[in-house]
């Protein structure tokens, strides 16, 4: 079955996953050591218990969910990062926090990461490093921590993690992809990589896409592929055979950003956005309602009804439309059919975006960064396929 997965971001998860896993607005959750506590915590001031991840897997799985917990190993070294409160709980390393410098270490690491696993009852996802190029030390030990989490847990998934100028990076990542896929894992979560946040992400190129559709496109035959932190830019992935796309209501659970694993020291406003299905993006609050206000017909074919109001009906607005983008793509077959699709639906978010700036005016993210990038990795990947 192919659907959303709610990615885990430090905000309180379990009863949004269970509303939205009732209305099978999404199939699982991908739960992270940064974000949610391995024990209870009492610290709040409200005195009641954080939602461990114990708690966290029980839940949802009893509403259905496919949990897994990913260590998130990828993000430990990532610029700036020091917000390791709740990571730090959880012991995964055996000497130095990141050090994966000897055998011993990679294997103790890997051990650690599968007994927590173990103990919250979720399938086994092995730790990685986080690739800027398929070659070298960081991808010779990426190597070996698969190898090493597949000989402890033979049915066990692993995880690709990458920038983008490693999922562009031709023959090179079919090299690296070829290895990983040899080792035969019960299935994949692959993830992009970003420096920063910025939604939507600005350093996505058609070799990005390409590469990260081409990946899929070879995994997928032998094991499920989940894109975690996905959202509508990982649409191309669905196209070429991923089962999962990792997104949720806030950037932390959209994109994969440095900044996200940083202590935050000023107050962040949270902006408010509105989720265009047709457009396969996204408008400033301001930018919507421009745009009601100029030609209320295309408003209402663009999204049906008033513009929803509020934190919690934006972030249920824009599960439900890309839900509803990866339920159309998953009715086609994987192939051909699936990318000519997604072609027409990217034919027709190109039109509406040329209209809708025609009407508003510059937008902060227009069509240009919604779609092109998609739209050529979509077209390179094709091509390759000689379709």
């Amino acid at each position: 079955m192919t659907g959303l997965y709610l990615s885990d971001s430090g905000t309180p998860i379990i009863s949004r996953a269970v509303d939205l896993l009732a209305s099978r607005t999404i199939h699982g959750a991908i739960l992270s050591p940064f974000a949610t506590p391995r024990l209870p915590d009492f610290s709040s001031r409200s005195g009641r218990a954080r939602q461990d991840a114990r708690r966290c897997v029980a839940e949802m799985r009893a509403a259905g969910g496919h949990i897994l917990l990913d260590a998130h190993t990828h993000a430990v070294d990532f610029p700036g990062a020091n917000n390791f409160t709740r990571y730090n709980i959880w012991q995964l390393w055996p000497g130095r926090r990141g050090d994966l410098s000897t055998p011993d270490l990679r294997q103790g690491h890997v051990d650690l990461v599968i007994a927590a696993q173990n103990e919250l009852g979720v399938e086994v996802l092995g730790p990685t490093t986080r690739l800027n190029q398929p070659t070298g030390t960081q991808a010779q030990w990426a190597i070996d921590l698969a190898q090493r989490t597949l000989s402890s847990a033979p049915t066990g998934w692993l995880t690709i993690a990458g920038s983008s100028a490693f999922w562009a990076s031709g023959n090179a990542l079919d090299a690296h992809v070829g290895l990983v896929s040899q080792l035969r894992p019960a299935g994949y979560v692959l993830v992009v990589t970003r420096p920063t946040m910025t939604y939507p992400p600005q350093e996505v190129t058609d070799q990005e896409v390409e590469g990260l559709c081409r990946t899929v496109h070879s995994l997928q035959i032998r094991s499920p592929v989940i894109v975690s932190h996905g959202d509508l830019l990982a649409l191309p992935a669905i196209a070429a055979g991923a089962v999962g796309l990792g997104s949720g209501w806030d950037l932390r659970q959209r994109v994969l950003g440095a900044d996200a694993f940083q202590i935050v020291t000023t107050i962040r406003r949270r902006g408010s956005r509105v989720t265009y299905r047709e457009l396969l993006g996204v408008l400033k609050r301001r930018e919507a309602e421009t745009l009601r206000v100029r030609d209320a017909a295309l408003s209402n074919r663009l999204i049906p009804g008033e513009l929803p109001t509020g934190q919690v009906e934006e972030w249920r607005g824009h599960m439900r439309a890309l839900a509803s983008v990866v339920d159309q793509l998953a009715s086609q077959p994987v192939g051909r059919a699936r990318v000519e699709a997604l072609r027409l639906l990217y034919s027709a978010a190109d039109a509406d975006f040329r209209t809708v700036e025609a009407l508003v005016g510059r937008l902060q993210h227009g069509r240009r960064s919604w779609l092109d990038a998609m739209i050529g990795g979509l077209n390179l990947y094709a091509a390759g396929e000689g379709w």
